[in-house]
């Protein structure tokens, strides 16, 4: 019978972590010692240097600051031109007047424009706000007098509607005082003309930047095209006799609701609000109503009010109401009690029966 082979030796360590020597020697002893005392020293000479550094380290020789033929580079007073080469020209001032320039401001460089693709490398962080404004074209301008700057922002965003909603969402002071559509500050100051809303900022709190913003204003007025105001400031501008400035338009997400497009909004007594909206016809006008409403019950109970539906908001003990005039939605927030809110939402209603808003009123 013949013999079985053999398997062949295994390849791998069996006894894995088996040390195969029995001991060490005492001179490899003294050697890891004396490694870890190198080691040793060195960190603590390391720790101790750090906390007692040389005192001439950061000492810079006091004469390479005095010497007077040290070159410095300084910027030409004009800009190169190859000889031969085209003549400069003053840089374009796009669609800002000719009369922005002049008694000792210039433009610092051609006028930049920016559309939807390339907006955040001129406004970051802030582009979606702009956008929900209806964006459509950013030019900008730098001016400048001496050591004195102004930068100027002029927003094309569609229509009057959002360029007033973008001057009042970002002016955002209940008690700023406007001259007509415009506002100004220490060292800036913000216009709304036709579909335009332009920014100024200064560089510096100078009674000549303010000076300048306010002629910047009278020639961006002069130039840009105007448009009749939106027709919900027929009934709180007109009608309510609110500042065209405290009314504020919200394209999407008002009062944080998603479905809430296309409001018009301003508080007219202390924390009470009312609101506006048009919508295509009745039907679309009842169903947004109806949302308004389910929303404005998720904070409190319902409450009886005639043709409106008003709500009791039990977080901060007021009351919301919506109500339907044709394609009209009309609402109130945070009223003191039912009969405010009631109140409010028939002003609203009578205003709208007043035809007000009718082609040819000066309202869109």
């Amino acid at each position: 019978m013949a013999a079985h082979p053999q398997p062949d030796p295994p390849v791998f360590n069996t006894f894995k972590r088996k040390v195969y020597r029995p001991f060490y020697s005492f001179r490899e002893f003294q050697i890891v010692l004396v490694c870890l005392a190198v080691l040793g020293a060195v960190l603590a000479w390391v720790i101790w240097r750090g906390r007692n550094p040389d005192p001439t380290l950061f000492h810079s020789d006091d004469s390479l600051l005095t010497k007077k033929e040290v070159p410095i580079y300084k910027r030409p007073v004009e800009p190169w031109i190859e000889p031969g080469s085209a003549v400069r020209t003053t840089p374009s001032l796009g669609p800002f007047p000719s009369e922005i320039i002049g008694e000792g401001w210039t433009a610092s460089a051609p006028v930049g424009e920016f559309d939807e693709t390339n907006l955040y490398e001129k406004i970051d962080g802030r582009e979606t706000f702009y956008k929900s404004y209806g964006f459509k074209r950013l030019y900008f301008l730098g001016l400048a007098s001496g050591n004195l700057s102004i930068d100027i922002e002029l927003f094309d965003l569609g229509n009057i509607g959002n360029a007033l909603g973008a001057l009042v969402a970002e002016v955002a002071k209940p008690d700023a005082e406007f001259d007509g559509l415009f506002y100004s500050s220490a060292n800036a100051g913000f216009l709304v003309r036709g579909r335009y809303y332009a920014r100024f900022v200064g560089s510096d709190d100078d009674p000549a930047i303010r000076q300048k913003i306010r002629s910047l204003k009278d020639a961006l007025l002069s130039k840009l095209p105007d448009e009749s105001l939106p027709w919900a400031y027929a009934l709180l501008a007109n009608g309510l006799k609110i500042s065209p400035t405290k009314i504020q338009f919200t394209p999407q997400d008002a009062f944080s609701f998603d479905f809430a497009t296309e409001v018009y909004s301003a508080k007219v007594k202390g924390d009470t609000e009312v609101f506006v909206s048009r919508r295509a016809d009745v039907a679309a006008a009842t169903n947004l109503a109806e949302k308004l409403a389910a929303a404005f019950a998720g904070f409190g109970k319902a409450v009886p009010g005639a043709d409106a539906k008003l709500f009791l908001n039990e977080y901060i003990n007021a009351v919301d109401g919506v109500s339907v005039h044709e394609q009209y939605v009309l609402g109130v927030r945070s009223a003191a009690d039912a009969a405010e809110a009631i109140k409010w939402l028939n002003q609203l209603r009578d205003i709208l029966k007043a035809s007000t808003v009718a082609p040819g009123s000066g309202y869109e």
